[in-house]
C-alpha cells in the first residue's frame, strides 16, 4: 500500500460534526496533511501551534548556526549554556516540562537541516497498523511523500501553519499559551462559531499536540510545548502508559486528546484522539530527524 493510501486510511475514519457528538469532537479530526484530491496530501483543519522554550534557571539553550534559508525565532541568538542542568524523576506535567527543558540545554535551538523527516506508525480503520513517511521543507517551499512506491515531491506547502510560524513563537510558556489561545479565537471568529472556555482549552491543547505530531522540532521548543500544556486547566498526567508501538511512557491528556512522552529522554512518542469510546486517531512517531534532502532517512 503506497503512502497516499496510508494517509487516506489514517484520516478518512474521522467523522464530521454531528448532533450526537460533542462540540469538542468536531475538531479532533485534524490530523490531515493532505487535500481530498486522491494524489495530493490534504490540509490539516487546525493550525498547528507549537510553543517556545521553557525558561528555567538551570538551563539555557545553545544556539546552532542554522541554514541561512531557514526561518529563525526572534531573539534566538542566546548565549551558550553556563550551568549544568539537574534532572529529576518525572512525576507530574510540571516536572515533565522542567525536565525536558533542562535536558534541552545545549541542544540546537534551530532546525539543523532544510528538511524534516518523520516516520509514523499509524492505526488503520480495520485495526491493523502501517507506516507512513513524510518530508517537509522547513522553509515551506515543498513537501514529499511516497506514492506508488516512489518519492513524490510537491512544490509549495499544503500546511496551514508553517515552520516559519512555529519558530517565531514566544519563548515564554505563558506567552506561548496566550498566543495559542489567540490563534484559536481568531480561527473560531473566521468560522463564525462561538465556543465555551472548556472548548477553548481543549482546542488549544490539541493545537499544541498537533505541533509535535507531524513535525520535527528542536528539543527546547518541544519542551516548551510540554510547559504550555501543563498550564492548561484540566490537563491530566499519567505515569503509566504505552504508545501504539508498545513503548512505555507517560501521558498528558485533556478530554479525548492525549500525547505520549518518553520519561527518560523526554522525546515525543505519539498521539491518540478519542470521541467517547470511539478511537479516532492513534499514531506513534518512530523517527523524526532534520535531513538534507527529500527521500533521505
Amino acid at each position: 500500500m503506497d503512502e497516499i493510501q496510508l494517509l487516506r486510511h489514517r484520516h478518512d475514519a474521522q467523522p464530521g460534526p454531528s448532533p450526537e457528538a460533542t462540540r469538542a469532537a468536531r475538531v479532533r479530526l485534524t490530523g490531515r496533511i493532505s487535500r481530498s484530491h486522491a494524489a495530493r496530501p490534504r490540509r490539516p483543519f487546525l493550525l498547528i501551534m507549537a510553543a517556545a522554550a521553557l525558561a528555567t534557571a538551570a538551563a539555557a539553550i545553545l544556539v546552532a548556526r542554522p541554514d541561512p534559508g531557514l526561518p529563525r525565532r526572534p531573539g534566538a541568538a542566546t548565549p551558550a549554556v553556563t550551568t549544568t542542568p539537574t534532572l529529576r524523576p518525572v512525576s507530574s506535567a510540571e516536572r515533565l516540562a522542567l525536565g525536558a527543558a533542562a535536558k534541552a540545554a545545549g541542544a540546537p535551538a534551530e532546525p539543523t537541516g532544510p528538511w524534516a523527516y518523520t516516520k509514523l506508525m499509524v492505526r488503520l480503520q480495520d485495526g491493523r497498523t502501517a507506516t507512513q513517511e513524510l518530508w517537509r521543507r522547513v522553509d515551506d517551499s515543498a513537501f514529499a511523500v511516497i506514492e506508488n512506491g516512489e518519492l513524490r515531491t510537491i512544490k509549495g506547502s499544503e500546511f496551514e501553519v508553517t515552520y516559519g510560524f512555529l519558530l517565531s513563537l514566544p519563548t515564554d510558556p505563558a506567552a506561548l499559551l496566550e498566543r495559542s489561545y489567540t490563534a484559536i479565537d481568531e480561527r473560531e471568529a473566521r468560522l463564525k462559531r462561538k465556543i465555551t472556555p472548556e472548548e477553548r482549552d481543549l482546542f488549544t491543547f490539541q493545537h499544541l499536540a498537533m505541533g509535535m505530531r507531524e513535525s520535527v522540532l528542536p528539543e527546547g521548543l518541544r519542551a516548551a510545548i510540554y510547559g504550555a500544556m501543563a498550564k492548561i486547566p484540566g490537563v491530566r498526567y499519567s505515569g503509566r502508559s504505552a504508545d501504539l508501538a508498545k513503548r512505555k511512557g507517560v501521558t498528558l491528556r485533556l478530554g479525548g486528546e492525549e500525547i505520549f512522552v518518553d520519561p527518560g529522554s523526554y522525546a515525543y512518542l505519539g498521539y491518540r484522539s478519542r470521541a467517547g469510546d470511539r478511537l479516532l486517531n492513534w499514531d506513534s512517531l518512530l523517527l523524526g530527524r532534520f535531513v538534507d534532502r527529500a527521500g533521505e532517512r
